[in-house]
């Protein structure tokens, strides 16, 4: 709090004048701990949420993922051990082509594999946009069967982690907020039909 009244960005309100002094007095008030207690009860009081003017409108950011097949009764076919393509269709709201997409698909023993999205090979862009891709899945188990859960998420630029320098990976490089429930997909292999 000292920072934001420093730096002169924004006025301080009554509670960040009275939490600072409050703050203050409590090096004195060290041995008695009712006085502290009354002094952290009379701060909420205080605090009040001024209106916040938007001058923009919000628009809502999400994906929806759609696979034709791969359902608990109608699994798509894998051979154990190799790569598979997951077909998937996704609907895209608002998403900008200059976000990072990633693909996170998730094995049901917790293996988990990214695939970036790169949506400038899909073309035509609007607020709306529709996109079928298969995408690799490289660790398929050696089973019989196993079930794949698949999302989308946007990768988050913190200014923080600009400096960062993290280990060499296949995925992203910051953390992502995700725009889509997880998707499940069953697979099945030809042994089994």
């Amino acid at each position: 709090m000292e920072n934001l009244i420093g730096s002169g960005s924004t006025e301080p309100s009554r509670f960040i004048v009275e939490l600072r002094e409050s703050a203050s007095n409590m090096g004195s008030l060290v041995g008695d701990v009712s006085a502290c207690q009354m002094v952290f009860k009379s701060l909420p009081k205080l605090f009040c949420l001024k209106p916040l003017t938007l001058c923009t409108r919000f628009k809502l950011l999400k994906a929806e993922l759609d696979v034709s097949g791969g359902h608990p009764e109608n699994p798509l076919p894998f051979v154990a051990g190799l790569p598979v393509g997951v077909p998937l269709n996704i609907t895209l709201y608002n998403i900008s082509s200059q976000i990072n997409l990633w693909v996170k698909m998730k094995r049901d023993d917790e293996i988990i594999e990214f695939v970036y999205l790169d949506q400038n090979q899909f073309g035509h862009r609007s607020d709306v946009t529709n996109l079928m891709s298969t995408v690799p899945f490289y660790n398929t188990p050696r089973a019989i069967s196993f079930v794949l859960k698949v999302s989308i998420g946007m990768e988050c630029f913190h200014e923080k982690n600009i400096y960062e320098v993290k280990k060499l990976v296949r995925g992203p490089k910051y953390d992502l907020a995700f725009l889509c429930q997880d998707v499940e997909i069953h697979f099945s292999s030809g042994n089994n039909r």
